[in-house]
């Protein structure tokens, strides 16, 4: 085993100190270290060509090195080899970025559903100004599903049957929401679906990501012909929108909330007719909750299992704010 020493000198008075020192300082080893070459032994006290060393003291501005493997180090000032990193430090580092990560995915993706519900609460607030600019001025009166024909401003009108030709309720709130169903101003951002075309063939509804009150409480059709909803198709019998007055409970009155829809069900997307009733698996979009728009225009984010669970809340689907228990 054999050792080097590095002088790094400071000043002249370190060179002056050094040579004091040397006199007094032996490095010994299972043999005394010799030099060859007294006149290099101010600046390394061996020979160059002898084995480096590794390990590192220092003492006043003296720096010793020892190693065991006989290799070079790079010759400057107070310089030493350096070990690369073992494979247990390696695993460890990677277990560590792998826990970091599992704990920080969690919370991003929450953060991220939080900045989707916002983004779409604003949506909505955006459509219940619409719709309520919309009723003042029409005689107070909600506005249908599918109703007359008229301007549609390039929007989507119905193609079939008796649908053909009648205006959706977007096309109705476009003077003062003006977006057409495919823009941005009437997509979620945690809707994956598609915004066109009919549900089924023959279907008046169409693929959205938003869905207007029109059946209210309605799971089946019991044959009465008659609805709770804010505006019917123009076409049913004996039913009519619904005006400002008859409304019970504006406060607690649904008028417009998010499609159901899962990414694993044969369609392409939610049905823009809002329907009731716990018949399939709701997908979630904002977490665990469903936002939806009231009457009075205020924004409220519901759990999917008591949304559409008639049973507790029938009465927000009704503009009477009655349970009607024989319509589901």
């Amino acid at each position: 085993m054999r050792y080097r020493v590095v002088h790094r000198p400071r000043s002249l008075a370190d060179f002056a100190n050094f040579a004091s020192q040397r006199e007094n300082f032996k490095i010994t080893s299972k043999s005394h270290v010799q030099t060859d070459h007294p006149a290099q032994e101010h600046l390394w006290g061996v020979h160059p060509s002898r084995p480096p060393v590794t390990m590192r003291r220092t003492i006043g501005q003296i720096a010793f090195m020892r190693s065991d493997s006989g290799t070079e180090p790079n010759l400057r000032w107070g310089g030493y080899c350096r070990r690369g990193f073992t494979l247990m430090e390696l695993l460890l580092v990677i277990a560590i970025i792998a826990l970091l990560a599992a704990l920080i995915l969690p919370a991003v993706s929450i953060a991220k559903g939080h900045a989707q519900s916002a983004f779409c609460k604003n949506l909505m607030r955006q459509m219940g100004q619409a719709l309520e600019m919309y009723v003042h001025a029409n005689g107070s009166k909600y506005p249908y599903y599918l109703g007359a024909a008229g301007l549609s401003y390039g929007d989507a009108v119905g193609i079939d049957r008796k649908a053909r030709g009648l205006v959706y309720w977007s096309s109705k709130l476009y003077p003062y929401y003006p977006m057409n169903w495919t823009n941005a101003g009437y997509h979620c951002p945690g809707y994956k679906g598609i915004t066109t075309g009919p549900i089924d063939k023959g279907a008046a509804d169409r693929f959205g990501s938003y869905t207007y009150n029109l059946w209210g409480v309605q799971v089946h059709d019991p044959g009465l012909r008659k609805h709770f909803g804010l505006g019917p198709c123009l076409f049913w019998p004996g039913d009519n929108p619904v005006s400002e007055a008859q409304l019970a409970v504006p406060s607690e009155m649904l008028s417009v909330g998010e499609s159901r829809w899962q990414k694993q069900s044969h369609q392409l997307g939610g049905s823009d007719a809002m329907k009731c009733g716990l018949q399939d698996t709701v997908a979630t979009r904002h977490g665990k909750k469903y936002n939806q728009l009231f009457c009075d225009v205020h924004v409220e984010a519901m759990d999917p299992s008591v949304l559409f669970d008639p049973k507790k809340t029938a009465r927000i689907w009704n503009y009477d704010h009655e349970p009607h228990p024989e319509f589901w």
